[in-house]
């Protein structure tokens, strides 16, 4: 009995595992159509600024504040990328370890996690320099784009591929 329970939970596991790569696999590829880094904000980034009628010190400040989040989302990006390089060349090795591919997944997530944080940690900042009538218009754009549907121009993801 005991050994039919520990073939069912790895199998599952494997299964879980596969499904994993899977996902990873399909997003890495996808990538926006316009990068909209410190360099050059963007069309949202501009909307955004008028939509928030934001004075000349709010603006600054937001862009300040986006120009940080994004150099920081880059690095996150940079180590997701290397370690979904290492993830295809375990997975490609004629008997790829088990606790390779999780040790992989566990790091990938983790990074995933800094990102959710990271965006989590600069949408309060920005809070922070709008007025409360600037922060009802500011939170309900988010949540439309949070709530998009996604589609390749734009992904919705928070680490992307370089």
């Amino acid at each position: 009995m005991f050994k039919k329970t520990w073939r069912i939970v790895l199998l599952f596991a494997a299964i879980t595992l596969l499904a994993a790569v899977g996902v990873f696999l399909a997003r890495r590829g996808r990538a926006p159509a316009i990068d909209c880094g410190p360099q050059e904000p963007g069309r949202g980034f501009e909307e955004l600024i008028k939509e928030l009628s934001l004075v000349s010190d709010q603006t600054r400040r937001l862009r300040d504040f986006r120009d940080l989040h994004h150099t920081q989302l880059k690095d996150l990006s940079a180590k997701q990328t290397h370690l979904q390089d290492a993830l295809i060349a375990e997975l490609r090795k004629p008997q790829p370890s088990r606790e390779a591919l999780n040790e992989i997944i566990t790091a990938i997530n983790r990074l995933q996690k800094e990102a959710q944080e990271g965006v989590v940690a600069h949408l309060l900042r920005v809070k922070e320099i709008l007025t409360p009538s600037q922060q009802d218009i500011f939170f309900d754009i988010i949540g439309r784009r949070m709530t998009a549907p996604k589609t390749e121009e734009s992904p919705g993801r928070f680490l992307r591929r370089p």
